[in-house]
């Protein structure tokens, strides 16, 4: 007979307690549900699929702090901008990075298995005693791939500034004029791309067609996902580099070189990556409008708790009442929009019981009733333009507001002193 707990048969309660405890805890295994409510890992997996649940990997991304969300979707904007009015841009910028390759590669175990009738207990040598490591340049323009280039394992900014001057060009022999003359150079604020040297020589050889820190285009701060090497070139290099363990740093120069020619013939491969380097651009603006909105609606569900809050009388309720929030005058517009909203839903009633009793408004209306309709139009429009007026006096506050909450998702323990523990 087989191990484990025998089947065990599904009835709507045992359903819902399963589907309850995914609900409160999604990154719950199947095992410990199953132990929690004495039934079989197979019953709680045929009632996750029966519902049309399915586990997914939790996705590492990189940490962005409050200040770098808005210059990000300034450089989406600007380059999806300067896409529309030159389909040839994307392919005219020259991404550049640099990459450290190690003996020791970060392997992803996921994704590797070794197939055989009986477990030959296959190993994977790590943290060995002697290490070595090479300093990797590459860069992609269009449908051209340059390098590997071994830069110094310590790159300092006089360092990089030589390879700019003298190693560079050479590179760039191979792309046709008409792609260099077009071109814009990028690499991202590395301190060795920051130095004065580097700058003052892209400002010379690609002036304001670089961009950078500082740069005349600013390269926003922690955005590997808008560089190409950072969100596929590194990690698909890697995973062909050290697929078999290394053996000396001859033979990782070797691979890096081998693979990357690998990477170069492969049809269509960076028109792909050009695909999704402007879904990615699309993806960033549309959730920085979907997080600002979201912020919004905290801060409007805020303005009206407090409003209730300030209605609490005297006595043991009136000790436990919260500090007066610092934009609960700056948001007193809403009580026009809530009333204004009341209205429009009022006079939206009373015009559908009117079309009712006539299906039709006919061509013997009235000239006292057209002039009645526009008197109400411009009552409504006068309204709206107080609200809007009213918003546009609170979008100082509110934008700082937006910046505190930023900071709070960061800090939640600074989070009541900000926003008054409401």
């Amino acid at each position: 007979m087989g191990g484990g707990r025998p089947e065990t048969i599904t009835t709507p309660e045992l359903e819902e307690a399963i589907l309850d405890a995914i609900e409160e805890d999604p990154s719950n295994s199947i095992r410990k549900i199953a132990l929690q409510l004495k039934v079989s890992s197979k019953t709680v997996w045929k009632v996750l699929k029966r519902n049309l649940l399915h586990p997914y990997h939790i996705q590492r991304v990189q940490a962005l702090l409050p200040r770098d969300f808005h210059p990000r979707l300034m450089f989406c904007r600007w380059l999806i901008h300067t896409m529309a009015h030159n389909n040839n841009f994307l392919p005219n910028i020259l991404f550049t990075d640099d990459a450290n390759f190690s003996r020791d590669a970060i392997m992803n175990f996921h994704n590797d298995h070794f197939w055989a009738d009986e477990n030959p207990h296959v190993i994977r040598e790590t943290h060995f005693q002697q290490q070595f490591s090479l300093n990797v340049w590459i860069g992609i323009i269009g449908d051209y791939l340059f390098g590997p280039f071994f830069l110094p394992a310590r790159l300092t900014g006089e360092s990089y500034t030589d390879f700019l001057q003298h190693h560079l060009p050479t590179l760039l022999e191979e792309v046709p004029l008409q792609v260099r003359v077009n071109m814009w150079f990028m690499h991202d604020g590395a301190p060795a791309h920051f130095s004065v040297l580097a700058r003052q020589h892209l400002d010379v050889i690609y002036p304001n067609c670089w961009t950078g820190r500082a740069g005349p285009q600013n390269w926003p701060a922690r955005s590997p996902d808008m560089n190409p090497l950072d969100y596929y070139l590194w990690g698909h290099l890697k995973a062909l580099v050290y697929k078999t363990p290394v053996l000396d740093v001859n033979d990782l120069r070797n691979r890096i070189i081998v693979n990357c020619n690998i990477i170069r013939d492969t049809p269509g491969i960076f028109e792909r990556v050009r695909h999704s380097m402007t879904n990615r651009l699309q993806s960033c603006i549309l959730s920085e409008a979907e997080e600002c909105k979201i912020r919004w609606t905290y801060i409007r569900d805020n303005y009206f708790k407090n409003k209730r809050k300030q209605k609490l009388g005297t006595g043991s309720a009136a000790s436990s009442r919260p500090t007066k929030w610092t934009l609960l005058e700056h948001l007193k517009f809403l009580e026009l929009v809530k009333t204004e909203r009341r209205r429009l839903q009022n006079f939206d009633e009373s015009q559908n019981d009117n079309n009712l009793q006539s299906q039709t408004y006919d061509d013997n209306t009235t000239d006292s009733e057209l002039q009645i309709d526009n008197e109400i139009d411009d009552v409504l429009q006068k309204d709206q333009n107080q609200i809007w007026a009213q918003v546009d006096q609170i979008l100082p506050a509110v934008n700082q507001t937006l910046h505190h909450y930023q900071e709070d998702l960061l800090n939640p323990q600074q989070q009541n002193q900000n926003y008054c523990k409401i």
